[in-house]
């Protein structure tokens, strides 16, 4: 689906403006996983944005659970009429000498008559590939007009804005085909938005829905993947909900986000098992690192879980202190060698 701009020369009085949502807001930036926080070593430059997680540790990310079109927490107070004075004639339309022309200005107030010459009252009628609605009184209706339960919004020259973004006193609206003002979510050219009961599109900030967090960036696009927030990492699912306290796998690695969403880094104790995770998120797994502080050597199994005591690693054994540190140049005391020479001594 394509935005359209409503065509037209609008009145020197008319205050809004109807674009594609490109032209409005601007298109969208791509964020991506950056590398140690902004600059990945070459051999970790493999932690992108876009993946979805698939680890059977991941939340639960099925493509059902999709917005529904309507919010928990949005207000509840309508638009405000905003009316202005405008001209039809000057929507460009192209007349030829005695073809019908339908409007009719009286005392500056336009009206519309069909080809019988009847004044149209309480009635949409189109013209020019434009829509126009009536008042009960005949008046060409202008600004915010809430009809069958909908509201609408009409330019200053009487047109509705249809499957269009328009800004109308610093908020951004949008109208779908038929002219309704949306709420709720709304998907638009494969993004999705979301309208509060006002029709107000909400943007650059958090919000909860139906028990999950959402995001939306300063275009108004609902978060996925990825997402740095404020400096911080983030993690929304394919159909926007935040992912929380859980580990998540994202292109072969494993990355944990806490209760409020945060991507973790450095240690991380869970269900009395250490781990360790770099600046970027991707934890280590069958590896020895170094933290960034001390000099004491650790390893991780293929899980990520910190070894201690006796380890076996590619053939050779080795020991660790409780706290994850390996010994290293070093004779190691342990209670079955303890055990095994008082054996011996007997």
């Amino acid at each position: 689906m394509k935005n359209k701009v409503i065509r037209g020369v609008l009145a020197a009085t008319c205050v809004t403006t109807a674009v594609s949502a490109a032209n409005v807001f601007g298109a969208g930036t791509e964020q991506s996983l950056v590398n140690e926080a902004s600059a990945v070593t070459q051999e970790e430059t493999e932690e992108t944005s876009e993946a979805e997680t698939t680890d059977e540790n991941t939340p639960e990310m099925t493509e059902t659970e999709t917005p529904d079109s309507t919010a928990e927490n949005a207000a509840s107070d309508l638009p405000a009429a905003e009316v202005q004075s405008g001209n039809p004639e000057e929507t460009a339309v192209s007349v030829q000498a005695g073809s019908y022309y339908p409007w009719v200005n009286e005392n500056g107030i336009w009206y519309f008559k069909d080809p019988d010459g009847t004044i149209v009252k309480g009635a949409w009628r189109e013209y020019d590939k434009n829509r126009y609605y009536l008042n009960n009184d005949g008046k060409m209706a202008v600004g915010w007009k809430k009809l069958d339960g909908a509201w609408y919004y009409f330019q200053s020259w009487g047109g509705v804005y249809r499957d269009a973004f328009y800004t109308v006193k610093n908020v951004p609206y949008y109208s779908d085909a038929d002219g309704k003002m949306a709420t709720g979510w709304k998907l638009i050219d494969d993004v999705y938005y979301y309208f509060d009961d006002q029709g107000a599109m909400y943007r650059n900030r958090f919000f909860e829905y139906d028990k999950n967090t959402y995001y939306v960036d300063a275009d108004g696009k609902m978060a996925s993947g990825f997402e740095q927030i404020d400096g911080i990492w983030y993690y929304f699912r394919s159909w926007g909900g935040m992912a929380q306290n859980t580990f998540l796998t994202h292109k072969n690695n494993i990355y944990h986000v806490d209760t409020d969403g945060k991507m973790t880094t450095g240690w991380l104790l869970q269900d009395g098992t250490w781990y360790y995770f770099r600046s970027w998120g991707g934890m280590y797994r069958s590896t020895f690192f170094k933290a960034p502080t001390g000099s004491a050597l650790y390893y991780a199994d293929e899980n990520g879980k910190m070894a201690v005591g006796k380890k076996q690693i590619d053939g050779d054994w080795y020991y660790f202190k409780d706290w994850g540190g390996m010994y290293q140049n070093a004779f190691i005391k342990t209670e079955r060698v303890s055990a095994m020479r008082l054996q011996m001594e007997n």
